[in-house]
């Protein structure tokens, strides 16, 4: 009988998701949110990034990247797959609250001497690290890529300030490593700590356990989520949430906590995806197909924002009496 869970990736996909990661490692790159509006792309600075300027800072409209007309969120995110390092990066924004013709932003700004500044995708960070005047770490990890996650993290906990509270950002997290997945959780847990286990389609059960001496800090700890987490970010979520450690927010995630190995057919073509086991997080039923229900739901205006959700995230005053 074949496995339901096999499935065919023709080349679009492929490309496709390619595309939006690479999209994608170039906004946290620069700390810049982008959505799809009623009639246009908007665009938002993140805190400390390098989009950060007045203007961009409080949401303005995407218009160009680069030569490249931006109408909807996919033209943004061909154009941006597409930096590779050979010239600098510029975007053009309408600004302001009415954003008329006449408030056009330039991004690198020349006046303070971004206009030299050179992406290059093999050398941005899968994850991205910031620190906000509340003591928030926020830490955005846009995919488990092997050897370019735990190290960063790890750095981030052991840096001064210690933080108040952290934020690991999982929005539009598709997945990667699996090991590098555990390997980056297990430095929020002692050692002994029971990771889960994998149960290989075809015999066995494999228990995980951390190996950490010590965890580094604790600290409040959430994981925000959306319905593209996915895959080995999933794997992330459920280990801190099923310990204990870590409390949910966003939206329900995917629910493909499997472990799976790609088949290509031909170079740059279409493959065969299979899974090779499911992942059972600790004091959970398996987070596969139903996925990943949220501690706390999220509105989408809130959600979309990163500004507003590491407000909403934050903890409020109690009411004076």
């Amino acid at each position: 009988m074949i496995d339901p869970r096999i499935r065919f990736e023709p080349a679009v996909t492929q490309q496709v998701a390619d595309e939006q990661r690479r999209a994608r490692a170039v906004l946290d790159a620069v700390g810049l949110d982008v959505g799809e509006g009623t009639d246009a792309v908007l665009a938002i600075a993140l805190p400390g990034g390098l989009a950060d300027q007045p203007g961009i800072r409080d949401g303005a409209v995407l218009l160009r990247v680069g030569n490249a007309p931006v109408r909807r969120l996919a033209d943004a995110r061909r154009a941006l797959a597409a930096v590779d390092g050979s010239a600098s990066l510029q975007m053009t924004f309408l600004t302001g609250a009415g954003r008329d013709r006449s408030s056009v932003a330039i991004f690198p700004a020349p006046a303070v001497g971004w206009h030299s500044t050179r992406l290059r995708t093999d050398s941005i960070s899968p994850v991205g690290v910031r620190r906000t005047s509340d003591g928030v770490l926020h830490l955005r990890i846009v995919r488990f890529d092997t050897g370019r996650v735990r190290d960063v993290v790890q750095a981030a906990l052991a840096a001064s300030p210690i933080p108040r509270r952290i934020v690991i950002d999982l929005r539009h997290n598709g997945g990667g490593s699996f090991i590098e997945a555990l390997g980056t959780a297990t430095l929020f847990l002692a050692a002994g700590t029971s990771l889960g286990a994998l149960v290989p389609t075809r015999d066995g059960l494999s228990d995980l356990v951390s190996r950490e001496e010590r965890p580094l800090l604790q600290v409040p700890l959430i994981i925000v989520l959306d319905r593209y987490t996915a895959s080995a970010a999933e794997v992330f979520a459920a280990v801190l949430r099923g310990t204990g450690r870590a409390t949910l927010a966003g939206e329900r995630s995917s629910g493909k906590c499997l472990v799976e190995q790609r088949f290509s057919l031909a170079a740059s073509g279409p493959a065969l995806v299979m899974p090779v086991a499911v992942f059972v997080p600790p004091g959970t039923a398996t987070c596969s197909e139903r996925g990943l229900i949220p501690d706390t739901q999220l509105s989408p205006e809130v959600f979309t924002d990163t500004r507003r959700l590491l407000a909403a995230l934050s903890p409020q005053p109690a009411p004076r009496r």
